[in-house]
């Protein structure tokens, strides 16, 4: 069950990734109504498009900027409180730059997710988590702190 569930989380961060990124360089899209920002590797960082989904019982958010720099994370959706991210632990935090992929989940990586107000329409909290890289030799490792979120919060299938 821990499986499925950690299984189902990484995928709903990943498509929420993508979700935005479809966006991304796109004059077209609209504006975010809230906002999404970090520091990665002590460096802000502050995402130009942004969504938070929730699907059955998991909220995912996603994050891009206008140079193919990512992030996301995806948590159960039990209310307000603190979601750990690492080993055992089902929620779980992304970070890309193109093609390149960082992540941490219940097998690698640390960190957390605090949700300060969650309501059927809007998401807010604050993130943090250390990803490992997915497919590079040697493994590097990519620091995101000082994560805040503030989204509208939409329904996915």
């Amino acid at each position: 069950m821990r499986m499925t569930v950690t299984r189902h989380l990484l995928a709903s961060a990943l498509v929420v990734i993508g979700l935005t990124a479809c966006s991304d360089n796109d004059p077209a899209s609209p504006a975010i109504d809230g906002f999404v920002r970090a520091t990665i590797d002590g460096v802000p960082w502050s995402a130009d498009f942004a969504t938070a989904v929730r699907s059955g019982d998991v909220i995912g958010v996603g994050a891009n900027d206008l140079n193919q720099v990512g992030l996301g994370f995806a948590f159960e959706d039990l209310g307000v409180g603190t979601y750990p991210i690492g080993p055992g632990e089902a929620n779980n935090g992304v970070y890309n730059v193109g093609a390149a992929s960082w992540n941490a989940t219940q097998f690698q990586g640390s960190g957390g997710i605090a949700v300060t107000s969650v309501t059927a329409t809007r998401v807010e909290g604050t993130f943090a988590f250390q990803a490992v890289s997915v497919g590079q030799t040697p493994e590097t490792t990519v620091s995101v702190t000082n994560g805040v979120f503030d989204l509208p919060l939409t329904s996915g299938s």
